[in-house]
């Protein structure tokens, strides 16, 4: 329907706030996604998943010990008490599957949730190193790993032929 209406998509590419400054259009709809957290440094967005079905979300502050569940993916996403969420994994920060919140109230698009944590009531807390998943592996490696386990049969301590292969 948008661009049945006249209007148009143009990607653009943004490094800081001040770049929206030199935009001619009036109105831009802003679709950075986990972008956001480093463009407008706003720490306080979480990458997390539904744990029933995966869903993605991005979970933050409210400012009042409570936090808004928002879909990443889909609108009008319906959201029941005691849906539990937890980081992803997405975005480079987090280590996956560490528990985030529980939504207290039936809810469409933003959930309100209880944060799994309480900070105030800890004696002390645990800091982990930022996570970063692991790059995908090119094919050009699984080649390389492939060849290199047919050039050698195995070997026992002795040196002997464990693989069944025939060796040298």
């Amino acid at each position: 329907d948008f661009l049945i209406a006249g209007g148009r998509i143009e990607p653009r590419v943004f490094h800081a706030p001040a770049d929206l400054t030199r935009l001619k259009e009036k109105a831009i709809i802003n679709c950075t996604g986990y972008g956001a957290r480093a463009l407008w440094r706003d720490e306080s967005i979480v990458p997390v998943r539904r744990t029933s079905d995966g869903l993605p979300a991005i979970a933050a502050g409210r400012g009042d010990g409570l936090l808004d569940i928002r879909s990443a993916s889909i609108a009008n996403v319906p959201f029941r008490a005691g849906d539990t969420f937890v980081t992803s994994g997405t975005g480079g920060i987090y280590s996956p599957n560490i528990p985030v919140a529980r939504v207290i109230r039936d809810a469409r698009d933003i959930a309100i949730a209880q944060p799994e944590a309480n900070p105030d009531g800890l004696d002390y807390a645990l800091v982990q190193e930022t996570f970063l998943p692991a790059p995908p592996a090119s094919p050009a490696d699984g080649e390389a790993e492939a060849s290199n386990e047919s050039e050698a049969p195995e070997e026992d301590s002795a040196g002997g032929n464990v693989s069944g292969a025939e060796g040298p």
